[in-house]
Parts: C-alpha cells; sequence; structure tokens
C-alpha cells in the first residue's frame, strides 16, 4: 500500500503533467458551484453570482498549492519514516478506527 501511494505521488508530482493547471479548472468550476450552493441555501438573492474575480482566484491558487504541496511531500521517499507510512499507520490504529462513523463499518 504505501510503495503504491509512493508512486502514485510521483507520476502526478515529477514529469510535469500540467497537474496544476488540470486542478485549477476542476477547483475553479468546484467554487462556484459551492458558491452558488451557499446562496441558494441562504436566499440571498434571486440569481445566484460567481464569487468575485480576486477572491475566486485566490480561492483556486491556495488549493492548488496546498495539494501540489501534499502530493510532493508524499511523493518524496525518506526510507521506513516516509509521510505515507505514516498515514497508513494512523489509518489502521484501533484510536482512529473506533471514532470512525458508523456508516463506515461495513467496510471493516
Amino acid at each position: 500500500m504505501t510503495a503504491s501511494a509512493i508512486a502514485t505521488a510521483r507520476c502526478l508530482v515529477q514529469p510535469t503533467f500540467q497537474l496544476h493547471a488540470i486542478l485549477r479548472a476542476i477547483l475553479r468550476d468546484e467554487v462556484i458551484a459551492t458558491h452558488k450552493r451557499q446562496e441558494d441555501a441562504e436566499g440571498t438573492s434571486p440569481d445566484p453570482t460567481d464569487p468575485k474575480g480576486e477572491l475566486l482566484i485566490t480561492m483556486v491558487t491556495r488549493a492548488v498549492t496546498a495539494i501540489v504541496n501534499r502530493l510532493n511531500s508524499l511523493a518524496n521517499f525518506d526510507g521506513i519514516d516516509s509521510k505515507v507510512s505514516t498515514l497508513v499507520a494512523a489509518a489502521n490504529s484501533h484510536d482512529n478506527l473506533c471514532r470512525m462513523d458508523p456508516s463506515w463499518h461495513p467496510w471493516l
């Protein structure tokens, strides 16, 4: 599991396949859709509007940067103490599993 997660992260990060551009396009649409859903729920205006351009750009850029930084940290293999092995250990921890939402229990 650890080796495949590291290999997948490296495939996404190391050969630059314009991951930033793809993420920006996907996240832009998601931010706009979320903004429209929030306006519909609040009922503030009859026609939902898109968020301001600068706000949208900063939100998407911040999210893309966070995702790419996480992928870069996962792609680094530092032997036994890699970030992926820490995540797998946390996922297998009995303390974390008992805090899990009961709807996921059939998957155990």
